[in-house]
């Protein structure tokens, strides 16, 4: 984020450089969706706003991965289940809205265990997530695809829910 601000990296450069990682690690199943027109749109304005001298907030230019589980204006909210394939909430969960005015991007939501209920990620609808580091192990769950991004390196952080170690196992396992 410091070099995106200060200009010695560009925002649509970043972004370019982390949806092809998650490109060549679409294996993983990771992501239940990515939307990388919108992704790089919002790596040029953020781009933008810092040649034209606005404020640029804490996370500016930052692509973060958002668990599936959490509501998105602009990309489904899955939860992981048949039940709300293509559900689309009408505004952003608060933690969403709070970074976005940061200056982050949601990079697009990550695969999980359907309905944040388990420990694997093997998810019966979307399939299952794989451990980076061992594709033939789980990588936890039920945030196992936000561990997955962020272990191969899809992106530098991400954000994701633990209720009874949905984030914790995968911190751990991946």
């Amino acid at each position: 984020v410091r070099r995106m601000r200060s200009g010695e990296l560009s925002a649509e450069a970043y972004a370019q450089a982390l949806l092809a990682q998650c490109s060549h690690m679409r294996d993983l199943n990771a992501f239940i969706t990515i939307d990388p027109d919108a992704v790089m749109e919002a790596a040029r304005a953020a781009d933008a706003a810092r040649a034209r001298g606005e404020r640029l907030g804490a996370l500016h230019g930052l692509p973060v991965p958002v668990k599936d589980s959490i509501q998105t204006r602009d990309l489904p909210t899955t939860a992981g289940t048949a039940a709300l394939r293509g559900f689309r909430p009408r505004q952003d969960a608060k933690v969403v809205d709070a970074i976005r005015r940061a200056g982050g991007i949601v990079l697009g939501k990550t695969n999980l265990h359907e309905l944040s209920y388990g420990y694997t990620s093997n998810n019966p609808t979307f399939g299952p997530v794989r451990n980076p580091y061992a594709t033939d192990r789980i990588p936890g769950g039920s945030s196992g695809g936000t561990a997955a991004a962020i272990a191969a390196r899809m992106a530098p952080a991400g954000l994701a829910e633990d209720t009874c170690g949905s984030v914790r196992v995968p911190a751990a396992l991946c």
